[in-house]
């Protein structure tokens, strides 16, 4: 039996910072007051709901899965979805063990696409928050769906309802110029709304674009729980509320709509993955209910077997699937991996990694 080689380190505190490029946080945090379980989260905005856009769109009611596009007045397919012609359904994510570096790097590629020229359409006022225009939400959706699609798992939609909420989230983040899952009700711009949209969202702060936050939640560089990227890639996930005003986002991950056959994912995923993707934690997550607490990882650079070394993160339960995280010494370009992680509840998994340049 191969020996392994990952010291433990023992993560019992939640998320400890703020995701933001000047320090960060963004995320869920099960083991404070600012965060409730998945599941008990205020809203009901069904996925198939139809909404009326304002605008060109004023009289265009869109089925589920589709969004009025102003400039036609036609019913268009979200991100992530295609025309099967009799509405939008999502596309395969597929195999990631089963691409090509062409294949993953065309993911990536389109995951980064960005049409919006700006994220924010500011209110009338310091603490109105405004809204943001339809193409970055797109590049929201983007953004995940890419992300998703990586590992495996399918796209998501946003919730217009929760617009509004996320809205005045955002605009109480980048008026107080920090983050708070549980913000105090002296702070500049507090409402009901805010505080509610803070208690069930990854934050971040510091990024030039609602879509940006999303590279940032995935990474989770310093946050010891790995929450926001474990709520981005949380197999059950369906539904997101979007929300930035200035340079703050407000992510809503406290949904469950969504589904996977996949008993785990992992980051970076099985088969080439982008350079981009192996700085930060590499993690294993389950998607099937069952806890990884207690699994141990090997890791071996397939071309001459050598062993890899690394740090063992025993992260927290309560962030979307269950989890372990590693960071490993060696993440060479060009080069592919072979990571054996083992558990009570999935027993033995081996995978591949390879690292390619995008």
């Amino acid at each position: 039996m191969r020996k392994i080689f990952f010291a433990i380190v023992i993560v019992l505190a939640g998320c400890d910072g703020s995701l933001s490029t000047s320090g960060e946080d963004a995320g869920s945090s099960m083991t404070n007051d600012a965060y409730a379980p998945p599941g008990t989260d205020a809203y009901a905005a069904p996925m198939t709901d139809a909404y009326t856009p304002m605008g060109g769109c004023a009289t265009v009611t869109c089925g589920a899965n589709e969004r009025c596009d102003e400039a036609s007045s036609d019913c268009v397919c979200l991100p992530g979805f295609v025309d099967s012609g009799s509405g939008c359904t999502a596309a395969p994510p597929g195999d990631p063990s089963t691409r090509t570096s062409a294949e993953t790097c065309a993911i990536w590629a389109e995951a980064h696409r960005t049409t919006a020229t700006s994220s924010w359409n500011e209110g009338a006022s310091t603490c109105d928050g405004g809204t943001m225009p339809r193409e970055a939400i797109d590049d929201t959706l983007r953004r995940i769906t890419g992300f998703r699609a990586l590992v495996g798992l399918g796209p998501v939609v946003d919730i217009p309802d929760l617009a509004a909420q996320q809205q005045s989230c955002a605009v109480l983040m980048y008026r107080n110029g920090s983050l708070s899952h549980g913000p105090p009700m002296d702070w500049m711009c507090y409402s009901a709304a805010g505080a509610a949209g803070a208690g069930s969202s990854n934050l971040a702060l510091g990024t030039g674009s609602s879509a940006d936050t999303i590279d940032l939640y995935v990474d989770d560089h310093r946050v010891d729980s790995l929450g926001h990227r474990r709520w981005v890639l949380n197999g059950p996930l369906g539904r997101v509320g979007i929300g930035f005003a200035g340079n703050a986002g407000c992510l809503s991950v406290f949904d469950s709509s969504g589904s996977t056959s996949r008993t785990w994912i992992a980051w970076p995923p099985p088969g080439p993955v982008p350079e981009a993707t192996t700085n930060a934690w590499w993690s294993f997550q389950s998607t099937s209910g069952g806890s990884v607490m207690d699994a141990s990882v090997t890791m071996v650079r397939v071309s001459d077997g050598m062993d890899v070394t690394g740090t063992l993160h025993r992260v927290p339960d309560g962030y979307g699937g269950s989890s372990v995280a590693w960071e490993p010494t060696e993440r060479a370009l060009g080069s592919r991996y072979r990571v054996t992680v083992t558990s009570g509840s999935l027993g033995e998994i081996t995978y591949e990694v390879e690292i390619v340049g995008c």
